[in-house]
């Protein structure tokens, strides 16, 4: 007997994989992640059930910001020398950040805040596994990967009036993220690496109950059997709560999250992604691309230009079966959140035009 392997859309395989649909064609054009079978009549491309464990390989690899030579070279090792190969690079990261924060304060352009940058004193949380690895999905992709600007590569972890906080930004998008822990044990601030966060993400899947400690200029994330240790990064993190209170009107569109990220398939992607809102739907268009998405609508028409890439992200990591999006005007933030869950929201900073 002869089997045949299905193959599948690059719409389902993004679903599968975790990447976007613009990653994916960007990863098949530097030869990384080829399309099992191209439809010549259509261009359509579509990619095999065994494909799908280099396509999360790529997504994990990039969120910890390897170039795509590393990438290429990890993806002919075996697993104990992909294993060393990323040990080496989240190595050369932190060394990274430290020598930027070093030059810094000899140029004295910086002087972090001790109580901002980090909790000398010991704090604990204590969390779900599962909780918390939703939490990085969420918040990870917006952390900032240029090493010239190490406080962004960062996740803020805030524990406060009974609640903990993760918050990410690259400067061009704000991903914030609030938990309701098992057990909190005093306020503290922690800036962690994000490298440090994707690295231990792996390792979340399985429910358990998990305790976040900051001790000594350390960040811990402990279980039972074993406790990962990080250093904070001993910078100021940016003012992000000067973003999330609107001073003008706004208009907040609600629709289904499938639709919204089936109009995103059909639109192209080498242009701004410009968002339309009318009484009745939310029209999505790229280039000589549209699409139209039903909505219920609250508030005055409004037009916004954004990265596709970046709404794609705020949307697929929305939890829910739909999505709220409140515009304020052509210049401001656009906010993305579940309708029925704010415990998760997205800020995309707008293009131009």
């Amino acid at each position: 007997m002869v089997f045949v392997e299905v193959l599948m859309t690059i719409g389902e395989f993004a679903k599968r994989t975790g990447l976007s649909v613009s990653a994916i064609r960007f990863y098949a054009s530097h030869q990384l992640l080829q399309p099992a079978e191209v439809d010549r009549s259509t261009g359509y491309r579509h990619y095999a059930e065994s494909q799908v464990a280099d396509g999360v390989l790529i997504r994990n690899l990039r969120r910890l910001n390897m170039s795509l030579r590393e990438i290429a070279l990890a993806l002919d090792l075996s697993e104990v020398e992909r294993r060393n190969l990323v040990e080496q690079h989240l190595a050369q990261l932190e060394a990274t950040v430290m020598r930027a924060h070093h030059l810094a304060q000899t140029m004295g352009t910086t002087r972090p805040k001790q109580e901002t940058a980090m909790s000398t004193t010991d704090r604990s949380i204590t969390v779900e596994s599962l909780d918390l690895a939703q939490a990085f999905d969420q918040v990870l992709p917006a952390a900032g990967t240029d090493p010239e600007l190490p406080h962004l590569m960062s996740v803020l972890i805030e524990g406060k009036a009974g609640s903990v906080r993760l918050v990410a930004t690259d400067s061009y998008r704000l991903a914030i993220r609030d938990l309701v822990p098992t057990e909190l044990d005093g306020d503290f601030k922690a800036i962690v690496p994000a490298a440090s966060l994707a690295k231990w993400r792996a390792g979340l899947d399985e429910p358990a109950t998990l305790s976040l400690r900051v001790s000594d200029g350390r960040f811990e994330l402990g279980r039972t059997d074993h406790v990962h240790s990080t250093r904070l990064v001993p910078v100021v993190f940016p003012d992000y709560e000067k973003f999330l209170a609107p001073v003008g009107d706004l208009t907040r569109v609600t629709a289904d999250k499938g639709q919204l990220l089936a109009a995103l398939d059909d639109v192209g992607r080498e242009e701004p992604l410009h968002l339309a809102v009318t009484k009745t739907a939310l029209r999505l268009s790229c280039g000589d691309d549209n699409a139209e998405v039903a909505a219920a609508v609250a508030g005055p028409p409004v037009q916004v230009a954004l990265n596709c890439g970046f709404v794609e992200t705020a949307i697929r990591n929305s939890v829910g079966a739909e999505v709220a999006i409140e515009i304020e005007d052509s210049l401001k933030t656009v906010l993305f959140r579940s309708a029925d869950d704010g415990t998760f929201t997205t800020r995309v900073m707008p293009i131009k035009l």
